[in-house]
């Protein structure tokens, strides 16, 4: 099997999985650096089932050693690894003990209510919108960026998050504040499917598998992004002209200029809004177990970073300074 062969077919199949183009773009990023590292480390091409377990350990160890890559970089890589070595070359990896990167102790940088509130006020229009999901619904950028139309719904207020982190459905809530918001987007959103299906160039991404069952579904109102980009574009790998979501880079640079704007001194980025969301709502009463199940976390313990840095903690207590007589 050539190199190529290999991540070709190793692309194949998470398409087949519904696995999203970032996460196959980075997979197969990881799995281009075993090869070469491959390469370099015996001299020659050497087939991946060559390396074995001990192969795959030594990369990653080197990804900790030599390159410094951080602990989730070197867990993705890991996991492309085991991707392919299960689902391509149907061997399965156990008990990988390469050296591991080490992971820095710090707790997430949580924006104060103040804060979240002078942010918002330097946003407008549709960059309002999305920082009022991730900090409403505590969605991740990414999830917001790729809403369909179906994925709304402002009677019930729910918002459904399609195959978010873990390739998991979970349903978030709506908040009341942000429903005719929403529905103002939905309008604009739907007068450019109109436009685009005037034109003949109506064309959204869909899931693979779902694309094959169904070939009108990237023509579908329902399928189309709640947060389309304006203008059309090339698909990375398929070059079929169509309609994406908005880039995320975009929203992200749009965020830290209004920080600036809010004189925020704090790094401002989408995913603090997400763990504002957490750190209030847990502020405010909302048990961990519910705020587990609206984040999407598998993990509880994941959750629990938030009790870190809630105001509940450290702050919460009066220092002996503030006892001093005045």
């Amino acid at each position: 099997m050539l190199k190529s062969q290999i991540l070709d077919d190793a692309d194949a199949i998470m398409r087949r999985q519904g696995k999203a183009r970032s996460t196959r773009e980075t997979y197969r990023k990881h799995l281009v650096s075993l090869l070469r590292w491959a390469r370099w480390k015996y001299g020659t091409w050497t087939h991946p089932k060559d390396l074995g377990r001990d192969g795959v350990e030594r990369w990653l160890s080197d990804l900790a050693n030599v390159k410094n890559v951080s602990p989730t970089t070197q867990n993705v890589a890991l996991q492309a690894a085991l991707f392919l070595f299960r689902e391509v070359l149907k061997i399965e990896l156990k008990d990988i003990n390469a050296l591991r990167a080490r992971r820095p102790q710090r707790l997430p940088v949580v924006l104060s209510v103040q804060e979240v509130s002078a942010l918002l006020q330097q946003l407008k229009g549709r960059d309002l919108l999305i920082a009022k999901l991730l900090y409403g619904s505590g969605l991740r950028i990414g999830e917001a960026l790729s809403l369909r139309l179906k994925d709304i719904d402002t009677h019930r207020r729910q918002i459904t998050v399609r195959a978010g982190k873990g390739a998991k459905d979970r349903v978030v809530q709506m908040p009341r504040s942000i429903v005719d918001d929403l529905l103002h987007q939905i309008s604009e959103a739907k007068k450019l499917h109109a436009s685009d299906i005037a034109s003949g160039q109506c064309r959204v991404e869909v899931p693979y598998s779902y694309a094959r069952k169904c070939p009108s579904a990237p023509k579908q109102l329902a399928w189309f992004w709640l947060f389309p980009s304006y203008q059309l574009s090339r698909h990375p790998e398929e070059k079929w002209l169509g309609r994406f979501h908005i880039d995320h880079s975009h929203f992200g640079r749009t965020l830290r200029i209004a920080a600036v704007r809010a004189g925020i001194h704090k790094q401002v980025t989408p995913h603090k809004l997400r763990h504002a969301f957490a750190t209030h709502a847990h502020e405010s009463g909302m048990p961990l177990s519910s705020l587990q199940k609206l984040l999407g976390h598998a993990d509880l313990r994941t959750t629990q970073i938030y009790l870190h840095a809630s105001s509940d903690g450290a702050t919460a207590e009066t220092s002996p300074l503030d006892r001093l007589p005045a």
